[in-house]
C-alpha cells in the first residue's frame, strides 16, 4: 500500500538528488573540457547549478501539491506541465549559448529535470492499485 509516508520520503529524495545529479554532470562535462560559458561571457559555475536545480526541484513539489488539490488526475497534469516546463528551460541556453557550451547547458537541463520528473511522477504511487481477493 502507497503511504503519505512514501510519498514524502520520495519527493525529499527528488529534491536532495536533482542537484546532486545536476552538479556530477556540470563536472563530467567540465571534466571533458567544455567551458560552461553563454555567449556574453557569463560562466555558469557549480553553485549556479546546484542552486538553479534545487529550485527547480522544490518549484516541482510546488506544482505537484497545487496538482494534488485541485486536479482529478495529478500525474497525468504533472506530465504536461513538467514537459513543458522543460520545453521552455530549454530555451534559455539555446539562445544564450553556442557550440559545446550549448550542448553541455542542454545536458545540464535534461539530466535535472529526469530526475525531476522522475521522481515527483514516481511520488504519485502505482498506477493501478493491487486488488485484493
Amino acid at each position: 500500500m502507497w503511504h503519505q509516508r512514501s510519498r514524502t520520503r520520495t519527493r525529499v529524495l527528488t529534491v536532495l538528488a536533482a542537484p546532486s545529479v545536476a552538479l556530477a554532470a556540470w563536472a563530467v562535462v567540465r571534466g571533458l573540457g567544455t567551458d560552461l560559458v553563454t555567449d556574453d561571457g557569463r560562466a555558469v559555475g557549480a553553485a549556479s547549478v546546484v542552486v538553479v536545480s534545487l529550485l527547480a526541484a522544490l518549484a516541482g513539489w510546488g506544482v505537484v501539491r497545487l496538482l494534488e488539490r485541485h486536479t482529478r488526475r495529478p500525474a497525468l497534469g504533472w506530465g504536461l506541465v513538467a514537459s513543458a516546463t522543460l520545453s521552455l528551460s530549454i530555451l534559455g541556453p539555446s539562445t544564450t549559448a553556442s557550440g559545446a557550451a550549448l550542448v553541455g547547458l542542454v545536458l545540464l537541463h535534461l539530466v535535472t529535470a529526469a530526475v525531476v520528473m522522475g521522481g515527483f511522477s514516481a511520488s504519485f504511487g502505482p498506477a493501478w492499485p493491487a486488488h485484493h481477493s
